[in-house]
């Protein structure tokens, strides 16, 4: 970890939502989204909490107008392959049955939320969507 080279590289490395959401930090990333979500459940995987990122990927579902974010942090049991190796199947079953079960989000979505209009094209990535300029190349 303290080699220079391995901090040059880590200074360079991003969580995809995190990146998506320096950038929206920075105005480069549009916004115009073409159709609401409506409800989304979003499920944090464990490792988020050991990168202490914040929920990134939550904070840009929420940019997206007409949706609700259901935030799920609770192991579902199927990280990588755990859940669907024979093996470890009762296990995986067992802890991620209260994933599996749990009522779905609450909220409606109010008669506003409903009427926002698809209005955009799909968001294409272009060149001005590179890590800050203030970063070492």
């Amino acid at each position: 970890p303290e080699d220079a080279d391995v901090q040059r590289v880590a200074k360079h490395m991003f969580d995809p939502f995190e990146y998506l959401m320096l950038r929206h930090a920075a105005g480069l990333l549009r916004t115009d989204f073409a159709a609401a979500l409506g409800k989304v459940s979003y499920h944090v995987p464990c490792h988020l909490r050991v990168q202490n990122l914040g929920l990134k990927t939550r904070d840009l579902l929420k940019l997206v107008p007409g949706t609700i974010v259901e935030v799920i942090e609770r192991c579902s049991g199927h990280n990588g392959t755990y859940g669907v190796k024979s093996e470890y199947r009762a296990a995986a079953v067992k802890i991620g049955r209260p994933v599996a079960e749990r009522k779905s989000c609450k909220r409606r979505l109010t008669s506003r939320e409903r009427s926002i209009p698809s209005k955009a094209a799909p968001v294409k990535l272009d060149a001005r969507m590179t890590p800050d300029s203030s970063t070492e190349k």
